[in-house]
């Protein structure tokens, strides 16, 4: 995935991204609902805060 197409999807389209990557690398199942399960609690937290645009520093909080 390009640069530029990263800054303009959400984090869901980023997580979802993510999850297609992993899954064309032969990922299997059990961890690939692991990644999904535990990286969605990011978006209630940026939504809590306030933060519309997910950035490294939000994943440091």
């Amino acid at each position: 995935m390009n640069s530029e197409k990263t800054k303009t999807l959400s984090f869901s389209g980023l997580l979802n991204e993510l999850i297609q990557s992993l899954e064309d690398k032969s990922y299997d199942r059990l961890t690939l609902d692991n990644y999904r399960r535990t990286l969605r609690k990011i978006e209630p937290y940026m939504d809590e805060n306030g933060i519309e645009a997910y950035t490294p520093e939000v994943g440091w909080h």
